[in-house]
């Protein structure tokens, strides 16, 4: 049986699948994994989920393993790590790394109208080009802003 290490562990999900997947997928599925972590913790505090303790626990711990899986696979896209993944601990990301990194993507979706986004997904979908509906510059590229280059 595999060690269950965070960062190391992928908890279900197929660590060839991860380590190919676009910076933008790693993205939403750790933002879903984020999100199906929290409504797991509210439901069960709320309580509003009729669940042992032990299942939601296992399953508290299963999505976390998910999530520093997914967020271990990024250093391939440059966000660093203050230390190797080791037994016992949590994942040690450079907070100022993962945080631009993550807010980068963010501020990308957000941003993007819905029907430009709902065009995303088709295209998506029908294995087309996507390249027109991603970010111009890399997370980690420094933006000049207009009004510092016309000076």
């Amino acid at each position: 049986m595999e060690e269950k290490i965070y960062g190391l562990y992928p908890a279900g999900l197929n660590k060839e699948v991860v380590y190919n997947m676009a910076e933008w997928d790693v993205w939403s599925y750790i933002n879903q994994t984020g999100g199906q972590l929290f409504w797991l913790r509210h439901e069960w505090a709320d309580g509003r989920l009729d669940a042992p303790y032990e299942s939601v626990k296992k399953e508290e711990q299963m999505l976390q393993y998910r999530i520093e899986f997914l967020v271990y696979s990024l250093k391939r896209f440059g966000v660093e790590f203050e230390a190797e993944p080791m037994a016992g601990e949590h994942i040690k990301t450079n907070q100022d790394s993962y945080w631009k990194w993550f807010e980068h993507w963010q501020n990308h979706w957000e941003k993007m109208p819905k029907e430009q986004y709902d065009e995303f997904c088709k295209i998506k979908r029908q294995g087309g080009d996507i390249s027109a509906y991603l970010p111009k510059t890399k997370w980690n590229e420094e933006v000049c802003d207009q009004e510092q280059t016309k000076q």
